[in-house]
């Protein structure tokens, strides 16, 4: 797991309260989650982005959303740069979709409720068969 360096309180909040894990590098093969389904949170480590805020306010509502159905966890900052060379340098913050070790694709900044809701059930119910263009994390 990662050290929770100089993340604002709504961030902290996210692994302190809600206990969604912090990961690492060395979890880029995230055997910390287990499989399943999971967004994480990228928040832009050491960046000012007025969103992050925002999303981290968003999140668990979306996790209640998929009731139980996706689980969450906020990336330190190693791996948030992983993820974000991987998805294309995409924009902060972001949620990335992953389906045990497989990319699906993110959501970045903050979205209408409707968005979030209709584009993360649709990188999830993405059936296996059909994901051949979706990356592992490495």
């Amino acid at each position: 797991m990662a050290e929770a360096a100089a993340l604002p309180p709504l961030v902290t909040r996210l692994t302190a309260e809600f206990g969604y894990p912090l990961l690492a590098q060395e979890d880029a093969g995230l055997p910390a989650l287990k499989g399943g389904d999971w967004l994480i949170f990228l928040p832009g480590h050491g960046q000012a982005h007025a969103e992050t805020l925002d999303v981290a306010v968003i999140l668990p509502e979306l996790v209640t959303v998929f009731g139980g159905r996706v689980k969450a966890a906020v990336a330190g900052p190693e791996l948030e740069k992983v993820l974000r060379r991987q998805l294309d340098g995409i924009a902060l913050p972001a949620l990335v979709a992953v389906r045990g070790h497989e990319l699906l694709g993110s959501v970045s900044r903050v979205r209408d409720w409707h968005d979030y809701i209709a584009t993360i059930r649709a990188l999830f119910d993405v059936k296996r068969a059909t994901t051949a263009g979706t990356a592992a994390i490495q």
